[in-house]
């Protein structure tokens, strides 16, 4: 077969056994030197022109020879470059003088090379030019000349060219042959396409030499047993070992290690545990104490004694190799034997700080011991189902994090699944040791401000690794409408409605079919809700009632129909149209009729909230405090229960207020009686609530806007109540209060203006003065634009009030 060259990439060979005492070839040609020096190693034609008359060819190609005898190849070079390069194409250069001239430079790159056990690919290229001309020239090459073209052709990834030398090699030089055959099997890759029948067809061709030992047979045995291992054909590699062994029973102990372990780990995958523990002792035994084949036997009987379920064992094992061997490439799945065994005793910290460690020997060092990337990855991957099983999501967390390491930013579609299904079990195990609900939704849950961003933050990467999860799935129609369904759903609970809505869109114009679909559209009508767009989620909600009752579109919409009435009506009272609120008050009485909903559904407790928020703003305060306090036993240790009872307070304030203002009509004394306890009934219960809800409130860290809007009222309406009531003292004791909470805010005024008008009707001018005065220097320290604002609880009595003790102060004595 005719010679090939292509420029590939070039493999590193084994040095052909020189003693290095013998020249100081490794210190005068160094690494560096042989891998860049254009003198010494890219050939080519040298620019010295020499002008002897008669040059002294033979003695110069002697002397260059003679130096490639003793080794030292730079010297040889140099001559070769230096003193014969541009005499080359002189007519008295004649073709034997040519023959020998490639020839020679061919040798001291080959003989350098193979010294420093390197293999650089402009060396081989060289070389093989080198030979290549000096054929051309008609040189016959010499059997070692013969192996280090074979060597050259197989550095630059051509085997076939090699092979076609090593085939060419005399009966006599059988061991040549052997030599770069066993270098082609070596160096290629069952991974390519065609490796596997490629590395079998080279074996096959390296046995049917009949001067092969029995050494190598058993060697090439080993390399066919290793592609059908590498292939998963681990019955295959059982059975040829098996019915070969009395061919390599009398090899070498290092041939029949590595073949004993080799059969060993093919009978531990197919479970033959009792033969496998056998191979693998006859292997560890045979080996070399400080080889890697008896690592590689220990590891996997470690692995047998986990399976045996004697970790002890195992971990002992491990901690052999690891100590042992620390260098070999079997310390690597020592290192991941070593760290299963204390993931699944519990000492995670442990297992966790193994698993970083190899993940660390394998970005640096590469894969070693059957320890790839893939495999890495799958056993922290395995960890963390195990992990999440149990319920320690925090941990499944860490093990899929490690996971991720691994990948270097190439993460593999289960790996973006166990990241996103590992931070959604962490939020959901931080809501649940915050007692709230299964799946609640951060900003709804009672959670302190770190907390609530803790929880965020796992929901939004949650969503985030669903979202990308489906990206990768799209051609697995099961797998995409889950993750992109669990992507919406996590933004939805963190609050991120921008992607919630993209993410829920998707979900409801690509997947038609999907028993979700009802759910979100709901979702989607929650949040247009939430984004006060009226007319979008109003729709939304009419169309799942709508369809509910259609037997075409009906499928699966029935449980959000339901759940479509409490937002329906919150949306109409929302919108700018108050024509439709008589709806939206309908709709809240038809869920608590009890035809719709159980009274136990979350359903029927919006209702409440939203029926007895209805009366409350629409002065029918009685039926108000009916609704709330129905409400707030059922929202009871959530956290929208202060805010439930802030309005309850109130509706028995306003009620009080209502009363008070019949009593100054004309009446009977008994009904005028009747109505003043009621009266002072109603707001000493607004006081007792507004307390309560006052110190739920102050519990709250991270208070939303409408529970910091209830929690000021609740400080200036006790003051309220107390001065209704006419315990003055009481309304000041309140009133201070407040104003020391707000004193840099101008809602301060309210309190003080109250003080001074309790002062006044306790009699205390001089203490009623000295509030005035307070009152009109906070006043002054605001603009004039800040007591316009309709946000201020200030009301036009409150206003007449102050103008009223003001002037009282103004015209009394003392």
């Amino acid at each position: 077969m005719a010679d090939q060259q292509s420029p590939e990439t070039t493999k590193s060979a084994d040095a052909q056994g020189q003693d290095p005492a013998v020249a100081p070839w490794r210190e005068i040609w160094q690494v560096p030197t042989l891998g860049i020096s254009v003198a010494a190693l890219i050939i080519g034609l040298a620019v010295t022109a020499m002008h002897r008359p008669t040059p002294d060819y033979e003695g110069l190609l002697d002397g260059a020879e003679r130096r490639i005898e003793a080794r030292r190849y730079v010297e040889a070079l140099d001559v070769l470059n230096d003193k014969l390069g541009s005499l080359v194409g002189r007519s008295s250069f004649t073709p034997e003088y040519r023959r020998r001239f490639h020839t020679l430079r061919a040798r001291a790159l080959a003989f350098g090379q193979a010294e420093l056990a390197v293999r650089q690919e402009v060396n081989d290229r060289n070389i093989v030019s080198e030979y290549r001309e000096a054929e051309r020239q008609g040189a016959t090459l010499t059997p070692q000349d013969m192996l280090f073209l074979g060597q050259a052709y197989l550095g630059m990834g051509q085997i076939e060219p090699a092979l076609t030398r090593a085939d060419a090699m005399p009966p006599t030089e059988r061991p040549k042959r052997h030599e770069l055959y066993r270098m082609a099997i070596s160096q290629s890759d069952v991974e390519t396409p065609g490796g596997r029948d490629q590395i079998i067809e080279y074996v096959k061709r390296f046995v049917v030499d009949p001067t092969l030992g029995i050494n190598d047979r058993a060697w090439a045995e080993l390399q066919r047993a290793r592609v059908l291992a590498a292939t998963g054909d681990y019955t295959g590699v059982a059975d040829r070992l098996l019915r070969s062994y009395p061919q390599w029973a009398q090899a070498a102990p290092e041939r029949r290690a590595a073949l004993s372990i080799e059969l060993g780990a093919a009978q531990l995958e197919l479970g033959d545990l009792e033969a496998a523990r056998e191979s693998l002792e006859l292997g560890e035994q045979l080996a070399d104490s400080q080889s890697t084949e008896r690592g590689q036997a220990i590891v996997l009987l470690g692995r047998l004694d986990e399976l045996a379920g004697n970790p002890m064992e195992a971990r002992d094992r491990y901690q052999r190799v690891l100590r042992e061997l620390g260098w070999a490439k079997a310390a690597q799945a020592a290192r991941l034997g070593l760290a299963e065994v204390y993931a699944a005793d519990g000492e995670t910290d442990l297992a966790l700080d193994l698993f970083q460690a190899a993940i660390s020997e394998l970005q640096t060092g590469g894969p070693g011991g059957g320890v790839n990337a893939d495999v890495l990855e799958n056993a922290l991957l395995m960890q963390h189902r195990v992990q999440a099983a149990a319920g320690h999501a925090q941990d499944a967390l860490r093990y899929a994090r490690l996971a991720e390491q691994v990948s270097n930013g190439e993460r593999s579609a289960a790996l973006v699944l166990a990241l996103a299904d590992a931070h959604a079990a962490v939020s959901d195990q931080l809501i649940e040791r915050a007692g709230g609900p299964e799946g609640g939704d951060a900003d709804r849950l009672l959670l302190d401000a770190a907390t609530r961003d803790e929880v965020r933050t796992h929901l939004r990467s949650a969503g985030g690794y669903y979202a990308l999860h489906a990206d990768r799935v799209t051609l697995d129609e099961a797998a995409f409408e889950r993750s992109t369904w669990l992507s919406a759903v996590c933004f939805d609970r963190a609050g991120d409605l921008d992607l919630a809505e993209q993410k829920l869109t998707t979900f409801v114009t690509a997947i038609s079919e999907s028993p979700m679909r009802a759910e979100a559209r709901y979702r989607l009508g929650r949040i247009y809700q939430a984004r006060s767009r009226h007319s979008a989620a109003e729709e939304a909600f009419r169309s799942l009632i709508d369809d509910a009752n259609n037997p075409d579109t009906g499928k699966g919409v029935g449980p959000f129909a339901l759940k479509a009435y409490v937002p329906l009506a919150e949306t109409l009272l929302a919108d700018a149209d108050p024509g439709n609120d008589r709806e939206a008050m309908s709709l809240l009485e038809r869920v608590l009729g009890g035809g719709l909903v159980g009274p136990t559904s979350e359903e029927y407790r919006t209702a409440l909230v939203q029926l007895g928020t209805l009366h409350y703003r629409g002065g029918a305060y009685m039926q108000a405090i009916e609704r709330l306090r129905e409400a707030l036993a059922r929202y009871e240790g959530e956290r929208l229960e202060q805010v439930i009872r802030f309005k309850l307070a109130d509706s028995f304030r306003l009620e009080g207020e209502r009363i008070g203002t019949a009593l100054t009509q004309a009446m009977p004394g008994s009904e005028r009686r009747e109505l003043q306890r009621m009266r002072e009934e109603r707001l000493r219960s607004a006081i007792e609530q507004f307390e309560l809800a006052r110190d739920g409130l102050e519990r709250i860290r991270d208070l939303s806007a409408a529970e910091r809007e209830a929690l000021r009222n609740a400080y200036f309406f006790l003051g309220a109540c107390a001065y209704d009531l006419e315990d003055y003292e009481l309304a000041v004791k309140h009133y201070a209060a407040a104003h020391a909470k707000y004193s840099n805010d101008p809602a301060a005024l309210v309190p003080l203006i109250q003080i001074v008008s309790a002062r006044l009707q306790q009699g205390e001018l001089a203490l009623a003065r000295a509030a005035n005065e307070r009152a009109q220097r906070l006043y002054q320290s605001f603009p004039d634009e800040v007591w316009n604002s309709s946000e201020l609880p200030l009301t036009r009595e409150d206003w007449q009030r102050w103008f009223q003790a003001s002037e009282r102060l103004a015209t009394a004595g003392g």
